[in-house]
């Protein structure tokens, strides 16, 4: 009896929903912990590479849902810093 259920949807979708959150959180953290932002992006470009590994998504679902992601990101902080809360 192998593991052969990786979780992924029967149908690939795009763009992929980890990715954005990824790199969403990874933007936010990183503007509050600039020191650390390397281990932030690299743990989301991790993230996004395990969707690709466990063929959930194709490359391209990919690197948009990280773009969506990163452009929410920045957006959040933006918007965040105009309500003065940051």
């Amino acid at each position: 009896m192998g593991l052969t259920n990786t979780g992924c949807p029967a149908d690939y979708s795009f763009p992929s929903g980890h990715a954005s959150s990824a790199f969403a959180g990874a933007v936010v953290f990183a503007y509050f912990d600039r020191k650390r932002a390397w281990l932030y992006y690299t743990i989301a470009f991790l993230i996004s590479l395990s969707r690709i590994y466990l063929s959930c998504h194709y490359l391209l679902d990919v690197v948009v849902g990280a773009l969506i992601g990163y452009t929410i990101g920045v957006f959040s902080i933006k918007i965040l810093r105009k309500v003065k809360i940051v």
